[in-house]
C-alpha cells in the first residue's frame, strides 16, 4: 500500500479520531480518506485505542493540557482570531505534529497499562441537548401488523413530539436505521449491548417503545420512556380509548404524557402543540398508504410509490406529504399543491416544502437556505444533507455535494439513495474506481433489491465495461423480472452487442407494461434496434406506429422524440423535404410544450435541410427561453454551433460545440464536435474524441443509432488518416459486423467495405 503524500493530514489523523477537529478541518480529512487507502488504514488501526483514548479522563487531562499550552503560547491577537473562527473548538489550533506525538505516546501506554473505562457516564457518552428516539412499537394482532399500527404510532409520535423546540427528536429514516441496528422488533428491553449502540450511534438521551393492544372495544397504547445511558426505565406510560376513537388523539393524550415524563422546563408546555391530525391527515387508511409509499420510494419502485400516495390522497385529498413526494416521482408541479396545504404539515417538513418549491422555480440559493435552516434545527435530518448534495451538485459545487452526501451516509451507514447518488456524482468527476467501490458497497447493503445492480450496470456501460454491464443488468432482474430500468437498458446493452433478438424481446416486454408512458417508450426503443442495424427503413415503420399508438392512447409525452427521429433518419436517406414535414409535426402535437433538448435538434435538422434563416429563428427563440428560465445555455451552444457548422463556419461551430460537450457528456456534442474537427483535417483530436464517446454505452447514444454508426465510420477514417492502419481495420470490422443486413443503401457501409478490404490487403 503506497503511504499518503500530503503529511497534513497525516498529522491530523489522530485528531480527527480524537475529535479534536474543527468541523472545516474534520470535513477536510474525511473528503481526503475516500482517496486515501494509507490514511483510511491508519484511522482504522487507531479506531479501537481512540474509543478507549476518548473516555478516558487521564487522557482528557493530558489532551487538555497539551491544547492549553499551545493556546498560551499564541499571541493574544491570534487568540482572539480563532475565537472569532472557531468557537466552541478549544484546541483546533493545536500545532497537530505535537498532537501527533503526544497521542502516539498515549497510545503506547494504552497498550501497556491495564484499562476499565466506565461506559456508561452521561457526560460523556450522551449529548447535552435532549436527545429522544422512538422505536418502532409492536403490536400482537397480525391484522394491525399489515396495517403498519405499530409503525403508524411511532411515526405520529415522531411528527408531534418534534414540534417541541425543548427536545431533539430523531428523525423517522435515522431511527428506523438505529433500530434495524439494534434488531429491535418487540417490546422488549434492549440488552446492554444494544443500549450501548443506542447510545454512542444515536447520541440520545432517552428512547421509547412500547405496544399497541386492540380488541373489539379498545384500544391501548403502552410505552416505556429508557434511560438511553443505562438501560433503567424512567417512566411508563399508557393510553386507552374506545376502539373507535381515532389513533391520532390517542397519540396526542400518549405526548403530553411523554412530555410531563421528560422533565422538561415549564415552557415546553406553554409552546403552542398542534394536534397531530392537524399536521398529518386525519385518515389512518391514508397514513398506512403513506407509509407504503415512502418504503416503496426507498427501493426506488417508482410505479409502487406513485400508486401507494395516489391511494392515501383517494381517502384525504388534503394531504401535503403526499403531493411533496409525488412532486419528485411523478409531476413536479404538484408542489404547488403540496405548498398550499403547508399549514398542515410538522415544522420538519415545511422546510423541505420550502426548499423543493424554491428549486422547481430556479432558486437553487433559497432550496440550499432552506435545507440549511433544517439541517441547524434538525441535525440528524439525513434526507435534508442528501438533498443538500444534490442542489450543490446542480449547482456544479462537487466538493460540497460529496460533503453533504457523506455526511447523510455519517449519519446513517445503510442509507441507500445516498450511495446512489454518491456513486453517479464520482462517475460524473471521471473517478470511475470511486464510483464503483461505493456502488459495490450499495449492493452490499441491499442485495436483495434490484436498482444497485442497475446503477452498477449503467456506470459499467458509460465506461465501457459492456459485459459486466450486462450481467448487472441480469442480476436485478433475477430479483425483479419487470424492474423497468433494467429492462429497458439490458435491451440496449444487447442492441450494443449486437444480440439484436434478445433486446427485441425485452422491448416488447418493456411497451406491453400497464403504464402509457412506458409503453410509448418501449414502443420508441424497439426503433433503436432497427437503426443501430442499419435497418432504416423499418425503423421508420416501427416509428410511425408509435404515434399511430400514442395518438389512440392520447399519450403524446414522448412522442415528439419520434418525429424528431423520423427526421434524422429522412434526413439520413436524403429526404429533407420528408424530415421538414416531421418537424412541421412538432407544431400539431396537442398541449405539448417541446422541451429545450427537442428544440435544438430541431433546429440542427433545419441547418441540414438547408432552412438557415428558420433555424437562426429557433435557435434565437431557445436561447431567450433558456435565459428566461434561468437555465444553462448548452443546448443553444449545440444549436448555434449546428448552424454554423451546415453554413460553412467550421471556427465558430467548434467553439460553440466545445462549449456544449465541456457541460456534458451525451453522444451526439462530443459526435458532431469529432465531425467539425473532421472538416478542418484535425485527425488525432477527432481520434481521441470519438474513441472516448463510442466507449460510452448510453442511452441517448442509442437514440441517435445512425449518428453512432457514422461515428463508428469517420474513427475509422480518422486511424487513416493518422498511420493507425491495424485500428482502422478493426473499427471497420466492428462497424460491418453490426450492420450486416442493412434494408437500404447506406453509403458508409458501402465505403467502410472497400476500405476495409484494401486495408486488409495491405497488412
Amino acid at each position: 500500500m503506497s503511504s499518503c503524500n500530503d503529511r497534513r493530514f497525516e498529522q491530523k489523523l489522530y485528531a480527527y479520531e480524537l475529535g479534536m477537529l474543527s468541523n472545516d478541518e474534520r470535513r477536510e480529512v474525511e473528503l481526503h480518506l475516500l482517496d486515501c487507502d494509507s490514511c483510511n488504514a491508519k484511522v482504522r488501526d487507531f479506531e479501537a485505542a481512540a474509543i478507549l483514548l476518548r473516555h478516558d479522563k487521564s487522557v482528557h487531562s493530558e489532551l487538555d493540557n497539551l491544547a492549553q499550552f499551545e493556546i498560551d503560547a499564541a499571541s493574544e491577537a491570534e487568540k482572539s482570531e480563532q475565537r472569532r473562527k472557531e468557537s466552541k473548538t478549544r484546541s483546533t489550533s493545536v500545532s497537530w505534529t505535537r498532537v501527533a506525538v503526544v497521542v502516539a505516546a498515549l497510545v503506547v501506554l494504552l497498550l501497556v497499562r491495564p484499562w476499565r473505562i466506565e461506559f456508561y457516564s452521561r457526560d460523556e457518552l450522551v449529548a447535552a441537548e435532549n436527545r429522544l428516539m422512538i422505536l418502532p412499537f409492536d403490536v400482537a394482532d397480525p391484522r394491525d401488523r399489515e396495517e403498519r399500527l405499530g409503525e403508524m404510532v411511532a411515526d405520529l409520535l415522531i411528527t408531534d413530539l418534534s414540534e417541541s423546540e425543548y427536545v431533539q427528536v430523531l428523525s423517522r429514516q435515522r431511527t428506523n436505521e438505529l433500530s434495524q441496528l439494534i434488531g429491535k422488533d418487540a417490546f422488549e428491553l434492549p440488552d446492554i449491548d444494544a443500549v450501548r449502540t443506542l447510545s454512542q450511534q444515536g447520541r440520545v438521551r432517552w428512547f421509547i417503545q412500547g405496544t399497541v393492544f386492540r380488541d373489539r372495544d379498545s384500544t391501548v397504547i403502552s410505552s416505556q420512556l429508557v434511560d438511553a445511558a443505562n438501560g433503567g426505565v424512567i417512566a411508563s406510560q399508557q393510553i386507552a380509548g374506545d376502539r373507535e376513537e381515532s389513533i391520532f388523539t390517542l397519540v396526542d393524550r400518549l405526548t403530553v404524557q411523554i412530555k410531563k415524563d421528560l422533565a422538561l422546563p415549564d415552557d415546553a408546555f406553554t409552546e403552542p402543540d398542534p394536534r397531530v391530525i392537524d399536521v398529518t391527515t386525519y385518515s389512518p387508511v391514508a397514513y398506512r398508504f403513506y407509509l407504503e409509499g415512502l418504503e416503496q420510494a426507498s427501493k426506488l419502485y417508482t410505479n409502487e410509490a406513485i400508486a401507494a400516495f395516489e391511494n392515501a390522497l383517494k381517502f384525504d385529498s388534503n394531504f401535503a406529504m403526499v403531493y411533496y413526494h409525488l412532486s419528485d416521482l411523478k409531476d413536479r408541479l404538484l408542489i404547488q399543491k403540496a405548498a398550499q396545504l403547508i399549514d398542515r404539515t410538522s415544522k420538519r417538513e415545511q422546510y423541505y416544502i420550502q426548499a423543493r418549491l424554491a428549486a422547481y422555480n430556479g432558486d437553487l440559493e433559497g432550496a440550499i437556505q432552506s435545507l440549511e435552516n433544517l439541517v441547524s434545527r434538525y441535525p440528524d435530518e439525513k434526507a435534508a444533507y442528501y438533498q443538500l448534495g444534490a442542489y450543490y451538485e446542480d449547482q456544479q459545487l462537487f466538493s460540497k455535494a460529496i460533503e453533504c452526501l457523506n455526511q447523510s451516509i455519517a449519519l446513517d451507514p445503510l442509507h441507500k439513495a445516498s450511495y446512489n447518488r454518491l456513486a453517479y456524482l464520482y462517475d460524473r468527476l471521471g473517478k470511475f474506481d470511486q464510483a464503483l467501490r461505493v456502488v459495490d458497497k450499495y449492493i452490499e447493503i441491499a442485495p436483495d433489491e434490484p436498482n444497485p445492480y442497475d446503477s452498477k450496470g449503467q456506470i459499467c456501460a458509460w465506461n465501457g465495461q459492456l459485459e459486466t454491464a450486462i450481467e448487472a443488468y441480469r442480476k436485478a432482474l433475477e430479483i425483479r423480472p419487470d424492474y423497468t430500468f433494467s429492462l429497458m437498458y439490458l435491451s440496449y446493452m444487447y442492441t450494443y452487442h449486437g444480440n439484436y433478438d434478445s433486446a427485441t424481446v425485452l422491448m416488447r416486454r418493456f411497451a406491453s407494461l400497464p403504464s402509457p408512458q412506458i409503453r410509448s417508450a418501449g414502443r420508441l426503443y424497439q426503433a433503436y434496434v432497427h437503426l443501430y442495424a442499419g435497418r432504416l427503413r423499418q425503423a421508420l415503420q416501427v416509428l410511425n406506429e408509435g404515434i399511430a399508438a400514442d395518438t389512440m392512447e392520447h399519450d403524446f409525452s414522448i412522442i415528439d422524440q419520434n418525429y424528431i427521429l423520423k427526421g434524422i433518419v429522412l434526413s439520413t436517406l436524403n429526404d429533407c423535404d420528408g424530415a421538414i414535414k416531421e418537424l412541421q409535426h412538432l407544431k400539431e402535437i396537442p398541449g405539448s410544450l417541446h422541451s429545450s433538448r427537442t428544440a435544438q435538434f430541431e433546429v440542427q435538422l433545419l441547418a441540414q435541410c438547408g432552412e438557415i434563416n428558420t433555424a437562426v429563428r429557433k435557435a434565437d427563440s431557445l436561447r431567450q427561453t433558456l435565459v428566461d428560465n434561468n437555465q444553462p445555455l448548452t443546448n443553444y451552444w449545440y444549436a448555434r454551433a449546428s448552424i454554423d457548422l451546415a453554413s460553412g463556419n467550421l471556427d465558430s461551430s467548434i467553439h460553440y460545440f466545445q462549449l456544449a460537450a465541456r457541460d456534458t457528456k451525451d453522444f451526439p456534442c462530443h459526435y458532431w464536435l469529432a465531425r467539425a474537427l473532421w472538416e478542418t483535417g484535425q485527425y488525432s483530436e477527432v481520434v481521441e474524441i470519438l474513441k472516448a464517446t463510442l466507449s460510452r454505452y448510453s442511452s441517448e447514444r442509442l437514440f441517435h443509432s445512425i449518428w453512432s454508426m457514422e461515428a463508428e465510420y469517420y474513427l475509422g477514417r480518422a486511424y487513416e488518416e493518422t498511420g493507425q492502419i491495424q485500428e482502422a481495420v478493426s473499427a471497420y470490422e466492428h462497424l460491418l459486423s453490426l450492420r450486416k443486413n442493412p434494408d437500404t443503401p447506406i453509403a458508409i457501409l458501402d465505403d467502410a467495405k472497400e476500405r476495409l478490404e484494401r486495408l486488409q490487403k495491405i497488412l
